[in-house]
């Protein structure tokens, strides 16, 4: 049986009173002699729309210019909370976990979540050995997780300022406006 299939797909409406139209039509002769063969058949699939029904926005688009996507602009004191909020939680964490203080927590995450890493506070060196092996995998969660929110952080803090000083720079004349 051969069939051939067409569809129809509209990106920016739905069809409400829509549907397929399977047309059967037969090539004529069967091409076997006649045992355990079946005739080919020619399948057709049409879509049939209902024009006069009202169509309605698909609320997904393809957006084709770049001049179409709007950009998100975060404040640089959202960012920098959401910095010190992190940084904070994780120093009440370690400060539980490795019982430090909470200013060497706090330390300790701002250095290994800036990447500076001196090096003099290690967590998992405590005794307690049995409970280390989930404490390190925690902290290595908390590390990567830390590491893209506060690369996600200085990024939107760098482009909210890089806004800034051209808005600046516009208004006192330095810059041409964008056409």
């Amino acid at each position: 049986m051969r069939c051939y299939v067409v569809e129809l797909h509209q990106l920016n409406y739905d069809a409400i009173n829509s549907g397929p139209e399977v047309v059967i039509s037969n090539d004529g002769d069967d091409p076997g002699d006649g045992r355990n063969s079946k005739p080919e058949v020619d399948v057709v699939v049409r879509w049939y729309d209902d024009v006069s029904a009202p169509r309605r926005r698909c609320p997904f688009q393809l957006i084709t210019d770049m001049d179409e996507i709007q950009k998100v602009h975060v404040p640089i004191s959202v960012s920098f909370a959401l910095m010190v909020g992190y940084i904070a939680v994780g120093a009440l964490l370690f400060s539980l976990f490795e019982d430090w203080e909470y200013l060497v927590a706090s330390y300790f995450c701002f250095v290994t979540l800036s990447t500076i890493g001196f090096g003099d506070y290690v967590p998992g060196t405590s005794l307690d050995a049995s409970a280390s092996q989930e404490r390190m995998v925690l902290c290595a969660f908390y590390l990567v997780f830390g590491l893209a929110v506060l690369a996600m952080c200085f990024d939107l803090m760098q482009e909210e300022t890089k806004n800034k000083f051209r808005s600046l720079g516009r208004r006192l004349g330095l810059i041409e406006a964008d056409n």
